[in-house]
């Protein structure tokens, strides 16, 4: 492909940490290359949360309506450090779209349109807007259509989205996912060649994310813990490593759920959420993102899985080694979880996928994959 524009079609506007710091970072990686590089700005309907919320209002439905709004009012700090670092770290498109429709129009403004990464491809958070992270809209011939490590999710797909996955990705010039254990059934569902790679975010060298990190004041080393949902198992683990390092918990929390916490940062933006795991003395997550900041930091950590998440973590630590690291959300810790990681070996394995992976998004690019690309991936 000559060095047209490329737009990449990912959750660009979600409040969460690891969707906004993965867009950024694939952004990056493919400036890197040469390319001029833009996010479409594409919104979800959950992206779209206070016209939800008047609509609802609107209609009478004041109690649902309310409760949102509440939220919203409550949260307003952490979606304005969102919304401050998606306009002052990305190159977003000038004009909003919201579905099929618009995105068929603005296709043929890139040479290449990516997928990813992220789960994009989880119908059951991707919604109604499933069918356009898998591009079920019309396109110039000359637009490539890519899927750099998109994610499902989990280790299935339920079936009655296997049809449309095979419509539209049968339609892609190369595809790649997230995780290891997605590529049989992406590739049976493409009848095509599918390809391991890394999440975008590991792909940035450290030096870029420390220039974008918050340099967060705390008076003393801490474990940091970073979860979606604290059941009574998950925080006993973490009362476990807290008393096994001495170390007090700071978290992203609200509500107080620890003894010890020295600080809670429930408003805390990309860049503090960086800052805080470049700070961290010791991690505790069961985010696959919150292990990703891990090892970049190359911070001692455990990484807690259960039954439906599992998958995504697995794959990561198993391609890194680290499978020591993981921890049933109902199981003991391991025998010295709070040992020092030896990061040199780590580090060595990192340089090696990220050579792949990089290659494997310049061949997408360019219109080629080469042997070596295919025969090496996935990791």
């Amino acid at each position: 492909m000559k060095k047209k524009k490329v737009g990449i079609l990912t959750f660009a506007w979600s409040m969460n940490y690891g969707a906004m710091l993965q867009a950024w970072a694939l952004q990056k990686a493919i400036s890197s290359l040469g390319y001029e590089c833009e996010l479409i700005n594409f919104r979800r309907r959950q992206d779209l949360r206070l016209q939800e919320i008047l609509w609802n209002l609107k209609e009478g439905h004041i109690s649902k309506g309310s409760r949102a709004l509440m939220f919203e009012f409550l949260n307003w700090r952490k979606h304005m450090r969102f919304k401050v670092f998606a306009t002052e770290n990305s190159n977003l498109s000038p004009h909003p779209c919201h579905d099929l429709t618009s995105l068929a129009a603005l296709s043929s403004t890139y040479g290449a349109i990516v997928s990813g990464s992220d789960q994009v491809w989880n119908p059951d958070l991707a919604e109604e807007s499933l069918g356009c992270y898998l591009f079920d809209f019309p396109a110039t011939a000359q637009t490539r259509r890519i899927a750099y490590a998109a994610s499902i999710g989990s280790d299935s797909i339920d079936e009655a989205w296997h049809p449309m996955f095979r419509r539209c990705l049968e339609r892609f010039d190369a595809i790649s996912v997230r995780e290891t254990s997605a590529v049989p059934l992406i590739s049976a569902l493409a009848a095509k060649e599918v390809t391991a790679v890394l999440d975008p975010t590991i792909l940035i060298p450290l030096h870029q994310w420390h220039a974008i990190s918050s340099d967060m004041v705390i008076r003393e080393p801490f474990l940091l813990v970073y979860s979606f949902g604290t059941p009574a198992s998950f925080r006993n683990i973490v009362h476990e490593v807290s008393n096994a390092t001495g170390l007090s918990v700071v978290t992203l929390h609200k509500r107080k759920h620890y003894n010890n916490e020295l600080g809670r940062f429930p408003y805390a933006g990309p860049q503090e959420f960086v800052g805080l795991f470049r700070k961290a003395a010791f991690v505790v997550t069961n985010s696959f993102h919150g292990t990703v900041f891990s090892v970049l930091f190359q911070k001692p950590f455990v990484s807690v899985i259960n039954n439906k998440r599992g998958s995504r973590l697995r794959d990561l630590l198993k391609a890194l080694d680290l499978e020591e690291r993981l921890i049933h959300v109902d199981s003991e810790l391991p025998g010295n979880p709070i040992e020092d990681l030896d990061y040199r070996n780590i580090e060595a394995r990192l340089t090696h996928l990220r050579e792949q992976s990089i290659q494997f998004l310049s061949d997408a690019l360019k219109g080629h994959q080469s042997q070596e690309t295919r025969s090496q991936l996935p990791y």
